[in-house]
């Protein structure tokens, strides 16, 4: 005999899954187009960043597609390289939403992928965004779960971790 389970709920100011450290919302609106253009600035890996931008939208009601600028000048996305800040910010990002475009900024690479996921999160099904400043950073180094691993699992997992986990942050 086991005694029964008494379950808490989360306490009003707590989520299930982290909110962005700190986050400023403005006034007004930007529509995304359909053609996402991303220039990645300092990071030399273009291609891979436009594959993760496709890949995050694919997961997503909006859809669409993204593709690389040649210039800062005609892209709606830029990133940027940033000197990291003090502390322990591990995979930290600036997302800035404004009416000149997105812009985010990052001392890391992953910094940046964390913050195209956010992004990809902030665009509802009408493509439109709100104009939003974002700051963000994992407590921990290591970013990690627990899963049961056998040979049937591997697929299963990646597109758990490509469809539900990555975009669990709004």
């Amino acid at each position: 005999f086991l005694p029964p389970v008494k379950y808490s709920p989360l306490p009003k100011n707590k989520t299930l899954f982290p909110r962005p450290k700190e986050i400023k919302y403005g006034t007004g609106r930007l529509t995304t187009p359909g053609l996402l253009t991303l220039f990645s600035g300092e990071f030399k890996q273009a291609a891979r960043f436009v594959q993760l931008l496709n890949e995050l939208l694919a997961n997503t009601s909006r859809g669409g597609r993204g593709k690389a600028a040649s210039s800062a000048k005609t892209a709606f996305i830029k990133l940027k390289k940033i000197t990291a800040p003090t502390g322990n910010k591990f995979d930290y990002y600036e997302l800035a939403v404004s009416k000149k475009g997105i812009l985010i900024s990052s001392p890391t690479p992953r910094g940046a992928y964390y913050g195209l996921t956010t992004l990809v999160q902030l665009i509802g099904r009408n493509n439109h965004l709100r104009m939003v400043q974002i700051k963000d950073w994992a407590d921990f180094e290591f970013r990690g779960v627990h899963v049961v691993v056998d040979n049937a699992s591997l697929a299963f997992q990646g597109n758990l971790i490509r469809q539900l986990w990555g975009s669990l942050k709004f």
